[in-house]
């Protein structure tokens, strides 16, 4: 009985842990756990929240977006068909060789003959956007000295002014998106 109540506890927790990263070099099974984890990483929005992950399917997206990211993006898992080679410039902490209906079960497409590499990533940490907003808009000296820091207080005006006007140039636009239904339409 003590074996069915660890199992128990383990099974919960593991809705709310990341999932351990696969030892295999080679999965053929859809019914493998970790491609169950994938799957649901693809369909649920509350769980990539949750486990802090996402899957980019295809080789196009993943290398733009390691040019974009450079060393910054975190590839936990990548998923190749037999034969693929690398994309250039991209490093995972797993490689992982699956079959074609493992592959279609992870992309989610019907015909999945054209996705040679998916990958598991994870997300980013959100950016702390309170400083951005006092001092691009804000007309308040108070908030710009906060948001400035210690530092701020030692330099003359002409010099605060010209720190002001280089933070405002470094991001001049924010769009910010929420609750977006079907974002890839």
């Amino acid at each position: 009985s003590s074996s069915s109540s660890s199992s128990s506890s383990s099974s919960s927790s593991s809705s709310r842990s990341s999932p351990r990263l696969p030892a295999a070099s080679d999965i053929s099974s859809t019914a493998n756990p970790y491609i169950k984890h994938c799957v649901r990483l693809r369909d649920s929005s509350r769980y990539r929240q949750q486990q802090r992950r996402l899957l980019l399917v295809g080789h196009t997206l993943l290398s733009e977006l390691a040019e974009e990211a450079g060393s910054s993006l975190d590839i936990l898992v990548l998923f190749t068909r037999p034969g693929t080679d690398l994309p250039a410039g991209i490093a995972a902490r797993r490689v992982i060789t699956v079959s074609d209906s493992v592959m279609k079960k992870l992309t989610g497409l019907e015909e999945a003959a054209g996705v040679q590499v998916v990958a598991e990533l994870a997300l980013p940490q959100y950016a702390d956007l309170s400083a951005w907003s006092s001092t691009n808009g804000s007309s308040s000296s108070a908030a710009t000295e906060a948001a400035a820091g210690p530092q701020q207080g030692a330099t003359g005006p002409q010099q605060q002014q010209q720190q002001q006007q280089q933070q405002q140039q470094k991001l001049r636009r924010l769009l910010v998106l929420e609750s977006v239904q079907d974002p890839g339409n």
